[in-house]
């Protein structure tokens, strides 16, 4: 059945849809409605976050399948949030490392050090002109521990691995301060951003059209949206994936930048376990024993949950999407092979397991976008230009220096709500001029 509703609101004002209610969305809709704007947010699933997902099904443990951290506290907007709605966080020592030899014996301090060291020149040398040096004469372990670090720095920090990445462009922007998690759930940051806002679920929105009246947005249910700006804000894996067409076509530009950009990968694969086998003092655990590196990253939650036996891998990049189209019971049996060869008997099989699977979202297609070699910061900003002054774009994969984040996305929506906003007094301008 069709449907139509009105291009303007009850109240006169100016309709604007925003298509998805992630950081990005809501940071938009948010802005919008503080300032008396009629604004209307279509969202295909059936909550509010998009790739900020917390997962409640383990009682006492709330799950955050999508983003964990607030990356460095100051200047962040993200803080902003967590001190408006008084959201208990808890600082995390990411320094805090133990490494572990292929036989699960610790590796001492002073050489773990020395594979850091070692990691960090290879990086340094491929920031400065995108070449991977052949390994040194090193021992098998210190070679095993360097590759770990590589692995940690571009396959679990940005979904890819070097060679899939341009080596001028693949890192962000920081925010300095503590690096925090939210032991209640990422998405308490969200939730009370969205409480107000006229949010309608289960509306996948399949196709926008505009001309010199308006925009119309159509959905697979068959409803039609008039408007008079539309903010889309959904993931670039959805754009490139044909999820979601225009007409007129994107302009040739942006198309172009599409094909540029790509995303990447980070798999988050949570266990839980009868108990605590290992040492939970240490926030993060690496294991030196398996050849291509999957299953070598491993965080310990436990004393984040009172206790609970509970341990996220982390594995990003080719591993990372090999693992998402596993099943449960498969991915399961890969990681317990894998903590038995590290703390042999003292592991036992968990009891549940979560992953992420975003690559297998139909309203994500990855965990979020990567600068591939031949891509730039101006394929970004391509990419969030404005079409004739009506259809906005925001997305972490829409801003040029802190992409891959949760604050970028915010910052991102924020950006294009004060867009259309600036559009609406420019054409009031011309209207009063003219009458």
């Amino acid at each position: 059945m069709n449907g139509t509703d009105g291009i303007d609101g009850t109240d006169g004002t100016r309709r604007t849809v925003v298509v998805g209610a992630g950081a990005a969305g809501l940071g938009a809709a948010r802005l919008l409605a503080d300032a008396g704007r009629d604004v209307v947010v279509l969202e295909a699933r059936d909550r509010v976050g998009g790739r900020v997902h917390t997962d409640r099904t383990w009682e006492g443990v709330p799950v955050d399948l999508g983003a964990s951290w607030i990356h460095g506290v100051r200047g962040n907007p993200l803080t902003e949030l967590r001190d408006r709605f008084q959201v208990p966080t808890a600082v995390t020592d990411l320094d805090s490392l133990l490494v572990h030899d292929p036989s699960g014996t610790p590796v001492p301090g002073d050489e773990q050090a020395r594979m850091r060291a070692h990691a960090e020149e290879i990086i340094d040398r491929f920031d400065r002109d995108g070449s991977l040096p052949a390994a040194a004469r090193w021992t098998d372990t210190h070679r095993r521990g360097v590759r770990y670090f590589l692995w940690q720095h571009f396959e679990n920090e940005f979904g890819a691995g070097p060679r899939e990445l341009s080596h001028r462009w693949y890192s962000d922007a920081v925010f300095a301060g503590e690096q925090e998690i939210v032991p209640g759930g990422y998405d308490q940051l969200f939730r009370p951003l969205s409480a107000g806002l006229d949010i309608r679920f289960g509306q996948d929105v399949t196709h926008i059209s505009h001309d010199g009246t308006g925009v119309t947005v159509h959905t697979a249910r068959g409803t039609e949206l008039p408007c008079s700006d539309v903010i889309v804000t959904v993931p670039l894996g959805v754009l490139r994936g044909g999820g979601l067409s225009f007409s007129p076509d994107l302009p040739p530009a942006k198309r172009e930048a599409l094909d540029r950009l790509a995303m990447g990968t980070l798999s988050k694969t949570w266990l839980r376990f009868p108990r605590v086998f290992w040492d939970d003092a240490v926030l993060t655990h690496a294991y030196l024993g398996t050849e291509d590196d999957a299953w070598s990253e491993w965080y310990s939650f436990a004393r984040v949950h009172d206790g609970a036996p509970v341990l996220l891998s982390l594995n990003g990049g080719p591993a990372g999407r090999a693992i998402e189209a596993l099943s449960d019971r498969d991915i399961a049996g890969r990681a317990t092979a894998v903590l038995r060869r590290w703390f042999g008997d003292a592991a036992e099989t968990p009891v549940a397991l979560q992953n992420s699977r975003w690559t297998q979202d139909p309203y994500a297609l990855g965990s979020y976008s990567i600068t591939p070699p031949g891509a730039s910061p101006e394929d970004r900003d391509t990419l969030a230009a404005p079409i004739a002054g009506r259809i906005h774009f925001a997305g972490e994969a829409t801003h040029s220096t802190c992409h891959q984040t949760v604050h970028g996305a915010l910052l991102s929506g924020r950006r294009a709500a004060r867009a259309v906003m600036a559009g609406s007094r420019r054409a009031a301008g011309a209207a009063a001029v003219g009458s």
